[in-house]
């Protein structure tokens, strides 16, 4: 016995491949009507069918467009709230760096005053101020 003729097709095949196409016991008559083939019961009855099968197709198409905006403003949130984290962490690298290199400058330039005080008292502000950030950002 042959499968099921109201199948839907899935969703989520592969972008290549087209859908398949749907069988139904149906399609292959000839789709244009007389008036007469119309004011009969059971052509009303097919036709009614298939309007109500559209319209619930068209409600759950509804909600599932609905879900997909608000999936895609998600996304677009995340994307960007991700691009900040990135930049913060680049920043909080580089003055942690930029830090440390000015505490370990300010030996070799100790014989130089004021630079040794300058360059320690940068470097540790520099580093301090990193680790707050860091903190604050958590």
């Amino acid at each position: 016995m042959p499968e099921a003729v109201d199948k839907e097709p899935e969703i989520g095949g592969s972008p290549t491949q087209p859908p398949p196409k749907l069988a139904s016991a149906l399609s292959s008559i000839r789709r244009e009507l007389t008036d007469e083939e119309l004011s009969s019961p059971g052509a009303r009855k097919l036709l009614i069918d298939r309007l109500d099968q559209t319209e619930i197709q068209v409600v759950e198409l509804k909600d599932f467009r609905d879900r997909f905006h608000a999936a895609d403003k998600q996304v677009a949130v995340l994307t960007e709230k991700t691009k900040q984290d990135t930049a913060a962490e680049v920043l909080y690298g580089i003055a942690l760096s930029v830090g440390a290199l000015l505490i370990g400058l300010a030996q070799s330039a100790w014989k130089f005053q004021p630079f040794g005080w300058i360059s320690l008292l940068v470097g540790i502000a520099l580093m301090l101020g990193a680790v707050k950030f860091k903190e604050v950002r958590k």
